[in-house]
């Protein structure tokens, strides 16, 4: 039986129990900054070398012990301790590779930048030497020197920018080298409260006491917000310092154990109320706490996190905290598959998620392709000789630009699901495309700002992802396929033939390549894409993607002509030798293309 993590938020009520989890977390972030604090000292002695490896054995032996008995905590309120620190420095590190990758990237535009100029100025100087060698003689500057020479204005500009790019450079690196130490540290510095509110503690004034005030309370609050509580698969409940349980009236309530030195002004436990719980959080617990009364053997572990949200509104029925609980979830297998993966040839093997080569089963009847555009979803099903079934294509809207987190993903949520549902009811698996935004997204800066824009507020791995967790719960297949041309077949084979939109064609090129069906260019390209009449016999040995890579270049250029000829900027009234290119108006006013009107 396969299963999903997944992780459920629900906004707990009012309570008695809000001031209990405000002291829980309170000391427990007192407890995670004092673990660090010991953590970070034993890397930093290891990395140095003046602990031995026996004397590091023992210590992160004897750290544990010692820290149960000195800030009276359970083991397994010490392991959530440690877990939600592992998590922390992982993220850290992760986040410094991005740096990274990210300072490398700038670093190597600006040395070419800079290699540029210095060959243009070492080029204007040796062509100022030439040129005084030439004039002792009394012979003028020839014309090709006087193109690469330069004037003082012009040189001081391109000295005056390798200068402060070559500071910039020099700042780069030192933030290369500081993100390095953090990727490379087993233990890494942490800012706990956030260092964008730590930085708001430089703009205040030292004499605005007031102010320093309010942002030490603020700041206060930031570093006791929240609290972990792991469980495991053999505890009660999957949890036993939090245990799940059910009263009289069928509402599910949780009893938080508190830690031990909380023990003499709290008790032992604090119960906290899970009232108007969602339906489908309802399922899940249910499901989560038969499998442990039941003792079934796929039984899951539960994890708690309590938020508390600063600036949450008192006059609201609900509390200011909120509950994240992940747990694992049982999803059913696929009856039948549609798709297989096939040899790639002698030595070849498919890689995950990654160039796959896929096949038909006997199980295939046809499938539904997913196109993914700026502002909606496209789709498009195929039936089993992959021509495309007009009444089951469309497109959902998807208006992303601009929203909030929370609205995006509800927006792609729904969207989502809609997909899935056609696909469920269609008994189709889903074929999407393999893409990743991360080497376009570095050349922002050289593309107009709509494209940008574009591309900046396309959540693609978000859509994908929740794509492809919503097809494992519905037990729906979902294949991922090679995204290369697929807008170009589309939009040649199947938009003008079908009488459907590009996005749509797109799709069910998608569609086709999970099946491995042909890809032939149309004829309307003087040729079906049959690679032994083409003129040139050595087409014949290379793949039909060189075509459509003719086929791309060719509609580009007329898209690019036609946008020219709309907005009147392939007509000037002057062409760039002074002489008139405009034509003289016909009897019906309008102008004829390629006559020169008479000077």
């Amino acid at each position: 039986m396969r299963t999903q993590t997944s992780t459920y938020e629900v906004r707990l009520s009012r309570g008695d129990h809000e001031s209990a989890l405000a002291d829980v977390a309170s000391y427990m972030s007192k407890c995670e900054k004092a673990l660090h604090v010991r953590l970070r000292r034993l890397s930093l002695g290891a990395v140095s070398g003046s602990w031995s490896s026996e004397t590091i054995k023992t210590t992160k032996n004897t750290l544990k012990r010692d820290f149960l008995a000195e800030f009276g905590l359970t083991s397994r309120q010490y392991n959530s301790l440690l877990r939600c620190l592992e998590g922390r420095y992982k993220s850290l590190q992760e986040l410094a590779m991005l740096r990274i990758e990210k300072s490398q990237d700038k670093l190597s535009n600006l040395e070419k930048k800079i290699e540029k100029r210095t060959a243009k100025l070492k080029k204007d100087r040796a062509t100022r030497d030439a040129v005084q060698e030439r004039a002792l003689v009394g012979k003028a500057p020839t014309k090709a020197q006087e193109k690469v020479l330069l004037g003082k204005v012009e040189r001081d500009k391109l000295r005056f920018a390798n200068h402060n790019q070559k500071r910039r450079i020099g700042i780069l690196q030192e933030r290369i080298r500081m993100d390095q130490q953090i990727a490379a540290a087993e233990v890494p510095p942490v800012v706990f409260g956030s260092k964008k509110r730590l930085r708001e503690r430089a703009k205040i004034h030292p004499n605005d006491r007031q102010g320093l005030m309010v942002w030490r309370r603020k700041w206060e609050a930031a570093r006791q917000s929240q609290f972990l509580i792991i469980g495991s698969k053999g505890e009660t409940s999957g949890c036993q310092t939090c245990v799940l349980g059910k009263n009289k009236d069928g509402q599910f309530y949780l009893s938080l154990r508190l830690p031990n030195a909380l023990k003499a002004q709290m008790g032992t436990h604090v119960q906290v109320p899970l009232t108007d719980l969602p339906e489908r959080v309802r399922e899940a617990l249910e499901k989560a706490l038969d499998a442990h009364v039941q003792r079934k053997p796929h039984k899951s572990s539960i994890a708690y996190r309590f938020i508390r949200e600063a600036g949450h509104s008192d006059k609201t029925r609900l509390s200011q905290w909120r509950l994240l609980i992940t747990l694992d979830q049982e999803i059913p297998e696929i009856p039948r598959p549609a798709f297989k993966t096939i040899g790639l040839g002698a030595g070849k093997k498919p890689k995950k998620n990654k160039d796959q080569a896929l096949g038909q089963t006997d199980a295939f009847i046809g499938a539904v392709g997913v196109d993914l555009n700026a502002d909606h979803l496209a789709y498009a099903a195929i039936d089993r000789f992959g021509n495309p079934i007009r009444a089951q294509s469309g497109k959902i809207p998807l208006h992303v630009r601009g929203k909030t987190s929370e609205r995006r993903e509800a927006l792609i949520g729904d969207a989502v699901a809609e997909i899935v549902r056609i696909a469920s009811r269609l008994g189709l698996p889903i074929v999407i495309e393999i893409l990743d935004f991360k080497a376009r997204k570095k050349e922002l800066k050289d593309s107009n700002a709509g494209y940008a824009r574009m591309l900046s507020s396309l959540p693609y791995s978000q859509i994908q992802t929740m794509l492809r967790r919503r097809a494992e719960r519905e037990a729906v297949e979902l294949v991922e396929v090679n995204p290369a041309y697929t807008s170009v077949i589309g939009r040649v084979n199947y938009s003008r033939r079908y009488g459907i939109s590009v996005h749509i064609g797109a799709s069910v090129a998608i569609a086709r390549r999970a099946a491995c069906l042909s890809e032939r260019v149309n004829y309307i390209y003087s040729y079906r894409g049959c690679r032994n009449a083409l003129p040139a016999p050595a087409e014949a040995r290379r793949h039909v993607w060189r075509q459509w890579a003719g086929v791309r270049k060719e509609l580009a250029q007329r898209d690019s002509d036609k946008s020219r000829i709309a907005s009147g900027s392939a007509f000037s009234a002057r062409s760039r030798k002074g002489r008139d290119v405009t034509s003289p108006p016909d009897a019906g006013g309008r102008h004829v293309v390629g006559v020169s009107a008479p000077v």
